[in-house]
């Protein structure tokens, strides 16, 4: 039990997947413990809250995660990518006594296919990352190397939270102005050398959800 315990070093690695509770400073601890003694940690974490239904775009709320990785050298911020190059949504209009869905582009979900050249992305094609924040490398280790590995389009920009989705807003390309938004960072050389990290700005992307919320 990592939020109590020490992490042994025979674990190759450990995933944190789409934490939303808040993390104790001890449990924190460990994870730092584990991965200054050569261990690899993957975190795919969602610092921004999306909600479709309400059309809210807002902060998460501070798990304690966020401030212990820019300790390790990589900023999650709490903001919105957004990318021209993107998914659709279904959105539904009544029109008299008829409800009609159409497909509309969605730029908070940005459609990666910008990879760079790393093992972890070798053989991807495309990532949809839905409600994403930038994630960058801050540097202030000269011992840790960190590297991108998501990029989106260079069509790109961010929305600060709080925000509102409109779901007519017709998109200029005024909007899309910042270039290219970094989505995920790998660093290397943590504590005896060996200690990794991989950090992507969104915890859904590759889970399935239930009941209504479900997706392939």
């Amino acid at each position: 039990d990592w939020t109590s315990a020490a992490i042994p070093n025979e674990y190759k690695a450990v995933a944190l997947i789409a934490p939303s509770d808040t993390i104790a400073p001890r449990s924190l601890a460990n994870l730092g413990s584990y991965v200054d003694q050569g261990g690899k940690l993957f975190v795919a974490f969602t610092n921004v809250q999306g909600d479709l239904q309400q059309g809210n775009l807002t902060a998460a709320p501070k798990i304690g995660l966020a401030t212990w990785l820019s300790s390790k050298g990589i900023l999650v911020n709490d903001n919105f990518v957004i990318d021209a190059q993107c998914a659709t949504i279904t959105v539904t209009q009544q029109q008299g006594f008829f409800r009609i869905n159409s497909q509309k582009e969605f730029p908070y979900y940005p459609n990666v296919t910008n990879f760079e050249e790393h093992p972890i992305t070798k053989g991807l094609d495309q990532i949809t990352l839905p409600f994403v924040s930038n994630v960058v490398p801050i540097g202030n280790d000269s011992t840790i190397t960190s590297s991108t590995l998501l990029l989106t389009s260079e069509n790109s920009g961010t929305v600060t939270a709080p925000s509102f989705i409109d779901i007519q807003r017709q998109w200029t390309q005024g909007d899309f102005g910042m270039g290219v938004q970094s989505l995920a960072v790998a660093a290397s050389g943590y504590g005896n050398g060996l200690g990794r990290i991989v950090v992507v700005g969104n915890g859904d992307f590759f889970t399935n959800g239930a009941g209504q919320l479900a997706r392939q």
